[in-house]
């Protein structure tokens, strides 16, 4: 316990070798965050493993890629409402209907139970955002981080993101549309998704 806890795993077959599986593992930090397990708790696990695995049987320790979202959705309402309060019952029902923060490793994004909530107070008429622009993949960077002076700190992403660099693949990328499938966006193989600051990263307009 001195060097913290998983907090989520998942054991996938590795695409190569029938006799090898790749555990993925993620724990989470002071703030409730996922944050990659250390060095410490990977060679406890692997200690641990090794008394009950067949000799045969070979498990790869890797870190789960973490995706942080952010939802951008434009509404049209009926004429004559208070707007401020729709949206922020709208925002309010997402976190409390969605449980994004119970996601586990794998699991997609529902978007149509997203668009469900969305659509749920009797004044929306209509979502006017499409896919593309709804679900937004944040990264580490200047143009996603950012300082929050209601929270007096600064607001930070996961290293995954959802473009290509210049020149060549960037390990753990996610597309939004290319991962989208009858309503659900999956994440990469072994990867889980993560609305890290919901107050912040849920932005509903009405337009």
């Amino acid at each position: 316990t001195n060097f913290g806890k998983i907090e989520k795993a998942i054991a996938l077959k590795n695409k190569f070798s029938n006799l090898s599986k790749d555990l993925f593992i993620i724990c989470k930090d002071s703030n409730n965050h996922y944050v990659p397990a250390n060095d410490a708790i990977k060679i406890n696990l692997s200690n641990f493993i090794n008394q009950f695995r067949l000799i045969s049987d070979n498990y790869n320790i890797l870190d789960v890629p973490v995706y942080n979202f952010c939802i951008n959705v434009v509404i049209k309402l009926q004429s004559g409402t208070a707007a401020e309060d729709v949206v922020l019952t709208i925002i309010s029902d997402i976190i409390d209907k969605m449980q994004f923060q119970n996601m586990q490793i794998g699991e997609p994004i529902n978007v149509n139970n997203l668009l469900k909530v969305i659509h749920a107070p009797k004044q929306v008429l209509g979502v006017k955002t499409n896919l593309k622009d709804m679900i937004k993949i944040k990264s580490n960077n200047d143009k996603d981080n950012f300082y929050d002076f209601s929270l007096n700190q600064t607001l930070t992403y996961s290293e995954n993101f959802s473009q290509y660099s210049v020149g060549a693949p960037v390990t753990n990328v996610l597309d939004p549309i290319t991962n989208y499938i009858d309503g659900f966006i999956y994440p990469p193989r072994g990867g889980i998704f993560e609305l890290k600051y919901p107050s912040q990263d849920i932005n509903i307009i009405v337009n």
